[in-house]
């Protein structure tokens, strides 16, 4: 599934049910190119690359390359394998053109497809030209899809031997006749998602449900699937349900599937505990969000039996410390989502020291928790991502606290307020830490950060809103031999004088953000991006900056803007993969 790492989206990966498309490499049928180009030798680059005939290293006359142009042309498939999946489309493309051995790796590489409407059209060519595909993503054109345009498409594409995939998300044109000739054209289906298929949310587009002249919502265009359509998808593992306006009777439906391993039924508002034991009965379910349902303690109870691995419950509020006592005999959780639940104090984290194999803890926004509750996580000897957001009770104390959890790979502290120099000195004994946020952590100076320079291992470090630091404190964390990713968004004191520090991790550091910087000019942001060879990823936004998005080509630089900072300062992070 999906990458994510405990603050930015590398290292840290979640044990949730992969959607087999997630992540995948798509590539635009007009790139096909029937007569690919030659590919460029060896030697050649390598002389360009020495500098030519102005080279201060003399260049011998008849150099011997290191293997033959034949041999380039027919590299060994593993090392396909290990290359083409890291390539972005444009790169990919260009792999395409270089023989046709590259182009038959490059479009096996090609695992989802994801149409556009004017796209549906080329489905046969799909079928023929990218066999490898195990993905199909329907969303971006939900609103032109229909029962008998989805069995045509589906007719198009049976040359997809692979497709174990489908995401049906919006798609209220597609009816249980629709999902039953799903099941019938792909029997080994073992990922669909139909999030918001019949949901009453008027943002879903044209054709959905909307209000009758009483001002009362209609019922949806069609029904939850029967128990009959549903018992059809006989090889499905994972099951995407949410933003559905599932009733807890619908859910008896769930019982044909019996290998289900991964259910997602968030923002599902209707849902309560009277739907719980036709989740519980589910013999191989491992992985379950219920965030934002009506979900209580009582509900938890009828899952203490579970073989769960990985649990949400955000924003449930109705769960309180009485359904974390049911939540920690559940030995089996490794991940567990407790954001925003606004009704948890620090005696049900006590609850959760019966499960030692908790490796990954949620617990943004949290209001009610005091210091002391975290004392309970000194037992979590597996603990290795912990999301922090949005506490105010987190003082560099607590972080005195944590400090004793020596398998402590990432914290996440936005918008701690309390966080000072002294907290990051407790966290730099951490010597795994690999991943800190502390956006918003204003008391946070250049004497914390280099305190925290001590931390070799860290990879990924968010000082968003940390107005303290200045030039000074960017030097410090210069020094960070594996640093990858660095966010200084609207850190005002910093100039281009502390971001050419930067240039120590010139062989690291891939993604940079600096918005709202606004002592960096044009000139600053070409001079840095040309002194760090392997940046990837620029975002200078809201900076004195007039340069276009190509500013950073020929620089090694890619002008794709970051995602999102806070990955694991949300729930997004399990309401993403679970």
């Amino acid at each position: 599934m999906m990458r994510c790492s405990p603050l930015a989206g590398a290292g840290q990966t979640l044990a949730a049910p992969p959607a087999p498309f997630l992540g995948a490499t798509a590539l635009r049928l007009d790139r096909l190119d029937p007569a690919p180009r030659a590919a460029t030798s060896l030697g050649l680059r390598r002389r360009e690359a020495a500098g030519g005939a102005n080279s201060r290293h003399q260049i011998p006359k008849a150099p011997v390359p290191i293997c033959a142009m034949s041999d380039w042309g027919h590299l060994p498939r593993d090392l396909f394998g290990l290359i083409l999946p890291l390539l972005r489309r444009p790169d990919l493309r260009s792999a395409n053109l270089v023989s046709r051995h590259w182009r038959a790796h490059a479009q096996a590489a090609v695992t989802l497809w994801r149409p556009t409407p004017p796209a549906l059209g080329l489905s046969r060519r799909v079928s023929a030209l990218l066999p490898s595909i195990t993905g199909l993503d329907f969303e971006h054109c939900c609103e032109h899809l229909t029962d008998d345009r989805l069995k045509s498409l589906l007719r198009d594409l049976r040359g997809l031997k692979k497709l174990r995939a489908v995401t049906l998300a919006c798609c209220s044109g597609v009816s249980s006749r629709g999902l039953q000739a799903l099941a019938d054209e792909i029997p080994r289906l073992e990922y669909l998602s139909l999030r918001a298929w019949s949901a009453h949310d008027g943002c879903l587009g044209a054709g959905h449900t909307e209000l009758s002249p009483l001002g009362v919502l209609d019922p949806p265009q069609h029904p939850f699937p029967s128990e009959k359509v549903l018992a059809a998808f006989t090889a499905l593992r994972h099951l995407d349900l949410s933003w559905n306006p599932i009733e807890d009777a619908a859910l008896a439906a769930l019982a044909q599937l019996t290998g289900l391993t991964g259910l997602q039924v968030k923002e599902c508002s209707r849902l309560t505990d009277e739907g719980v034991p036709h989740i519980a009965a589910l013999p191989n379910l491992r992985y379950l969000n219920l965030s934002n349902t009506q979900v209580s303690d009582e509900g938890l109870m009828l899952l203490m039996d579970a073989q769960l691995e990985s649990l949400c419950l955000s924003k449930c509020s109705r769960v309180s410390d009485d359904g974390l006592y049911w939540v920690g005999r559940m030995g089996t959780v490794r991940q567990l989502d407790l954001s925003l639940c606004g009704g948890l104090t620090s005696a049900g984290i006590e609850q959760l020291k019966g499960l030692p194999c908790l490796s990954v803890l949620h617990l943004g926004g949290c209001r009610s928790i005091s210091p002391s509750g975290v004392v309970a996580l000194e037992g979590l000897t597996h603990l290795e991502v912990l999301n922090l957001r949005d506490c105010p009770w987190v003082s560099d104390a607590t972080l005195g606290v944590l400090a004793k959890c020596a398998t402590l790979r990432a914290i996440g502290l936005r918008n701690c307020g309390l966080v000072g120099d002294a907290g990051l000195k407790a966290v730099a004994v951490l010597p795994g830490m690999e991943s800190l946020n502390l956006r918003g952590c204003e008391k946070v100076t250049d004497d914390g950060l280099r305190t925290l320079a001590a931390v070799t291992a860290l990879q990924d470090l968010d000082l968003s809103y940390c107005g303290s630091v200045t030039d000074w404190g960017v030097a410090a964390i210069a020094t960070l031999p594996k640093l990858r990713r660095l966010v200084l968004n609207w850190c005002r004191q910093v100039s281009a004088e502390g971001l050419m520090h930067l240039r120590e991790r010139r062989h690291t550091l891939r993604q940079l953000s600096i918005k709202g910087c606004h002592m960096l000019s044009s000139a600053n942001l070409v001079s840095i991006a040309s002194s760090l060879p392997v940046l990837e990823e620029v975002d200078y936004e809201l900076c004195q900056c007039s340069v276009q998005v190509d500013v950073c080509q020929g620089a090694g630089c890619g002008t794709t803007r970051l995602p999102d900072m806070s990955r694991i300062d949300s729930v997004g992070c399990f309401q993403e993969v679970c």
